[in-house]
Parts: C-alpha cells; sequence; structure tokens
C-alpha cells in the first residue's frame, strides 16, 4: 500500500492555521484512512493511504492524495453537517485553502455557545404559562413598567458586557422595538417577541459560553418584576 500521508512540513502548516483561527491543536487529532484504485474496467489495481484530520467527534478533513494532487473531503460543510467533496484534485495551495476555509467553519459553529441549548436552563423563568390571561392587550400602565425594566435590563447588558458604539445602537433598537410592541401586541405574542429579541440581541453581541449564564440571569432578573403581567 503506497503512503500517500501528509509530511510534517505540511502538518506544521496546518498546525498553525488552527492556531491562528483560535481554535485548540488539543481539540484536532490525526489519522490515516484507506484508498483503492480501479481502472477503467472497474478492478481494483492498488490501494493507498491518506490522511485525515478530525475534530473532536464533530467534523473531519480528509487530504485524499493521489500522488500529486489532493482531493478534499470535509464536514461540516458551511451549510450544512453533510459531507463536502471537491469534484476534482487539485494541488496543495487548493487544498490548504479549502481548509482554512474548513476552519472558519468549525470557528462559527463550535466555537459559540448553544444559545438554544443555554436558553432551556432559563426559559422557565420567562417561558411558562399559567394564566389565561395572556392573550389581553397591555394596559397603559402596564406598557409603562414594561418600558422601566427593559430600560433596567439594557443598561444592565450594557454594564456587563464590553460593547462597542455599534453594538450599544443595536441594543437600543431592540430595546424600543419591545416598547413599541407592548403597546400593540397582545401578552402572549409580545413575551414570545421579547424572547426571540433577547436571543438575536445574544447572538449580535456574539457573547461567549461563560458569560451566557449573566446575560440570562440579566434577563432572567428584568422579567421578575413584570412576571404578573407576562403571565409566567
Amino acid at each position: 500500500m503506497e503512503d500517500q500521508t501528509l509530511l510534517p512540513s505540511r502538518k506544521n502548516q496546518l498546525f498553525k492555521s488552527i492556531q491562528e483561527n483560535g481554535l485548540n491543536p488539543a481539540d484536532f487529532k490525526w489519522g490515516d484512512k484507506d484508498f483503492s484504485i480501479y481502472s477503467v474496467t472497474g478492478r481494483q489495481i492498488g490501494n493507498y493511504k491518506c490522511s485525515v484530520l478530525k475534530f473532536k467527534d464533530l467534523g473531519f478533513f480528509e487530504f485524499n492524495n493521489n500522488g500529486t494532487h489532493f482531493k478534499p473531503k470535509f464536514s461540516p460543510g458551511a451549510y450544512q453537517r453533510t459531507t463536502y467533496i471537491i469534484d476534482d484534485y487539485k494541488d496543495w495551495d487548493f487544498a490548504y485553502n479549502v481548509f482554512k476555509k474548513w476552519l472558519k467553519i468549525i470557528q462559527i459553529e463550535y466555537g459559540q455557545p448553544d444559545l438554544w441549548a443555554e436558553f432551556e436552563k432559563y426559559k422557565s423563568t420567562i417561558g411558562k404559562v399559567v394564566v389565561e390571561e395572556i392573550n389581553n392587550n397591555f394596559s397603559d400602565d402596564d406598557v409603562e413598567l414594561i418600558k422601566v425594566q427593559l430600560s433596567s435590563i439594557s443598561e444592565s447588558i450594557k454594564a456587563n458586557f464590553d460593547l462597542s458604539s455599534d453594538k450599544i445602537g443595536f441594543i437600543d433598537n431592540q430595546i424600543q422595538y419591545l416598547v413599541d410592541s407592548s403597546r400593540k401586541q397582545n401578552i402572549r405574542n409580545w413575551r414570545n417577541l421579547a424572547i426571540g429579541t433577547f436571543m438575536g440581541i445574544a447572538a449580535n453581541l456574539a457573547i461567549t459560553s461563560d458569560k451566557i449564564p449573566l446575560y440570562w440571569q440579566i434577563i432572567r432578573d428584568g422579567f421578575n418584576s413584570v412576571r404578573h403581567l407576562l403571565g409566567i
């Protein structure tokens, strides 16, 4: 069997790319994969092995090498978990650029917290229905109370996270949108809108996993004062 695994110099090049993308090399592990060579009639005429770099149990990148060129195969792809295969053999520079794009996918998909999973831990605070009146609209006094609490939540977020002026502006716009919506939507719809809006804010701020509990605690504390209005 021919050995077409990567040379140390190329593995070192990939190691540096992993570091440059802010990923931990310890999360990656090298392995080999066997490939077969077939004749035009479909008869197996040879074998060779190539390098495969695995990312935890979540993805992989195959450096299928026919001796001179590479045919990368990797998972996840840019938009789905399914494997993506390059149609033809290309040179090393092409394979290396594809690898760097794959690292970007890994960084985006697995380098940030799962907001839905984190939200599951806190949704009982702001998402459990216990009264039937949530189909009613807020009164004017209710709207004013909500406005005050949303402002308090906004200020707490700004005080606890290092935000750019653009991020602060985004928060202000989202909070104002919730205030305006509280005058138009019934309690049930507004509550669901508020949950989605705060999840959207978390995603926009790119809050790190260690800060997610603090973020939801701020939301939780803010909503505690209006629990009786939201039916929670």
